[in-house]
């Protein structure tokens, strides 16, 4: 988990929500019915001028921690 919200802090610092003025980051989270841990992230703020559309590596790291090495999704 921690890398997972490393990740996507740097990458909304760098890239996202948090690197423009006025934007901000949600985050919650809570446990569900079968025991699993469900994360909610939300980005909001102005438009990222630059900001390309896509996956990039960062995603990919997320969603291999999270499914690799947490049995997630």
């Amino acid at each position: 988990m921690a890398t997972i919200l490393h990740e996507l802090a740097t990458n909304a610092v760098r890239h996202g929500a948090l690197s423009v003025p006025g934007g901000s980051v949600t985050v919650g989270w809570h446990v569900t019915g079968e025991g699993g841990l469900e994360l909610a992230w939300e980005e909001r703020g102005p438009p990222v001028p630059g900001r390309r559309p896509g996956r990039g590596l960062g995603l990919e790291l997320v969603e291999m921690s999270a499914g690799r090495q947490l049995g997630g999704r």
